[in-house]
C-alpha cells in the first residue's frame, strides 16, 4: 500500500461506516459540509471546503503537530482540492476522513452542518441519519420514451445518471428494424401524452412488442444492478402498470418493493413522486427504530438495572460490549477523554487539545460490539441526552 491510499468519492453505506469504526485508533481528521448540486452556491463548495481544511490544520497544530507532519497527513486531501471531479454528481453532503495512510471521501444522501473534528477515531455522530429512518432508497421511473433513476431519502430526491445507460425503449427498437418501429409507434399512440401501449391477448404483434420491451428491460436491469451494487437499497418502481409488471418479471434486483407508483411520469411533479415514494418505504425505515424504543421502554419498566441514562456508565458499558441499544440526542456533544485500559473518564465543558467527543466514542464502541444506535426519541429528550439498554 502506498503512504496514502486514495479513495474515489462514493455514496456512504453502512459497510463503509463499519470499516471506518474498525480502523485502529490513530490521529484522525473528519470533515463534513453540505453541498449544493446546482446554482451559484454550488461554485462556493470548493471555497468552503478549503476553509474547513484550514480549520483542520489549526486543530492539528493545536495537538502539537509541526507543519511537515500536517502536510504529510493532508497531502491526499490537498491533491483533490482542485479536482473538478470532486464535485461531480454530489449528494446533499460531503464527508471526508483522513488518517495516516488512508483517505476516504463520501457523498451523503442527507445534509450535514459544516464541521471539522480531530481525534483518535473517525467522527461518526453526523452520520446518525444513516443508522435511523433517513436512509437511502431509489425510485426507477419506467417509460417507453424515458427511464429515470432517483436517489432518495426522507428529505430529498435527485436524479442519478446510470452507466452504462441503454437508450430508451423507442431508440432501442429503432436499432432493430423499421417494421417493429412502425408497430411500436402504432401501439404507443393510443393515448395523447401517455404511455398508451396495451397488450391484448397473444396476438403476434402484441407478443413481438412485449418481447422487445422485455429484452430492453433486461438490458436496463443489468445497468441498474451495476449502479446499485450489493447494498440492497429499497427500490420502488414507477410507471404504468404493465411496464412495472414486465420489469418485475425480468429483474434480478432483490429489493424491489411491493406495490409501486402507477401512472405516467408526465402526469406528476418530482416532489409528488418523492412524497408518494416515501409513503411506501417509510414503515420500512421507521419500524426498526420504533421497535427498538418500544423494547427499551418495556425493559425500563421491567428491569431498571438494564437501563442507563448516564454517559459515564454508558461509556463503560459500551467498551465491554454491554450496550444493546443506544439512543443519542442529535447535536449533543460531551468533550473529554476515556482511557479504555484504566476506564478513567474525564469530562470538560470545552474541548481540550487532546479531547474526544465522548458521545462519538460511545457510538463507536456500541457499533463495534454489534449494538444499535438511534436518535433519541422526543419523549426522552427532556430528561436526558443519552439512553442505553444493557444486555445484562
Amino acid at each position: 500500500m502506498t503512504m496514502h491510499e486514495l479513495s474515489h468519492k462514493t455514496t456512504l453505506t453502512m459497510a463503509d461506516l463499519r470499516r471506518l469504526i474498525r480502523s485502529p485508533e490513530a490521529l484522525s481528521m473528519s470533515l463534513f459540509m453540505p453541498t449544493v448540486a446546482f446554482g451559484p452556491q454550488a461554485q462556493q463548495d470548493g471555497v468552503r471546503l478549503r476553509n474547513l481544511v484550514r480549520q483542520g490544520e489549526a486543530l492539528l497544530e493545536r495537538r502539537g503537530l509541526d507543519q511537515a507532519a500536517i502536510n504529510m497527513l493532508l497531502a491526499p486531501l490537498h491533491h483533490r482540492l482542485h479536482d473538478p471531479q470532486l464535485w461531480y454528481q454530489q449528494g446533499l453532503g460531503l464527508a471526508l476522513f483522513i488518517t495516516p495512510g488512508q483517505f476516504s471521501m463520501y457523498s451523503l444522501p442527507f445534509s450535514v452542518e459544516e464541521q471539522v473534528v480531530v481525534g483518535q477515531h473517525a467522527y461518526v455522530v453526523p452520520l446518525l441519519p444513516l443508522l435511523s429512518g433517513s436512509g437511502s432508497f431509489f425510485v426507477l421511473d419506467l417509460g417507453l420514451q424515458h427511464v429515470s433513476l432517483y436517489h432518495c431519502t426522507r428529505d430529498s430526491i435527485r436524479e442519478e445518471a446510470i452507466y452504462p445507460l441503454p437508450p430508451t425503449c423507442a431508440e432501442y427498437l429503432a436499432s432493430l428494424d423499421t417494421a417493429k418501429v412502425a408497430q411500436f409507434h402504432a401501439g404507443t399512440s393510443g393515448l395523447s401524452g401517455k404511455e398508451g401501449l396495451v397488450f391484448y391477448g397473444h396476438g403476434a404483434a402484441d407478443d413481438t412488442l412485449k418481447d422487445t420491451i422485455t429484452h430492453y428491460f433486461k438490458i436496463l436491469d443489468q445497468a441498474v444492478l451495476e449502479h446499485l451494487g450489493t447494498q440492497h437499497y429499497p427500490l420502488i418502481l414507477a410507471g404504468v402498470e404493465y411496464l412495472q409488471d414486465i420489469y418485475r418479471q425480468v429483474s434480478g434486483y432483490r429489493s424491489i418493493q411491493p406495490g409501486g407508483i402507477l401512472g405516467s411520469s408526465a402526469e406528476r411533479a418530482l416532489d409528488e413522486l418523492h412524497q408518494h415514494a416515501w409513503s411506501l418505504v417509510r414503515p420500512l425505515f421507521e419500524q426498526p427504530q420504533q421497535d427498538a424504543f418500544a423494547h427499551y421502554m418495556q425493559m425500563a419498566a421491567a428491569d431498571f438495572t438494564r437501563i442507563s441514562e448516564n454517559l459515564r456508565m454508558v461509556l463503560l458499558a459500551a467498551a465491554i460490549g454491554q450496550v444493546e441499544l443506544l439512543f443519542v440526542q442529535p447535536g449533543y456533544q460531551q468533550w473529554g477523554h476515556f482511557d479504555t485500559k484504566t476506564h478513567v473518564i474525564e469530562m470538560h465543558d470545552t474541548p481540550w487539545p487532546h479531547d474526544e467527543d465522548l458521545v462519538n466514542v460511545a457510538i463507536i464502541h456500541t457499533l463495534l460490539h454489534a449494538g444499535m444506535v438511534y436518535p433519541l426519541p422526543a419523549t426522552l429528550s427532556k430528561q436526558t441526552h443519552v439512553a442505553a439498554l444493557l444486555r445484562y
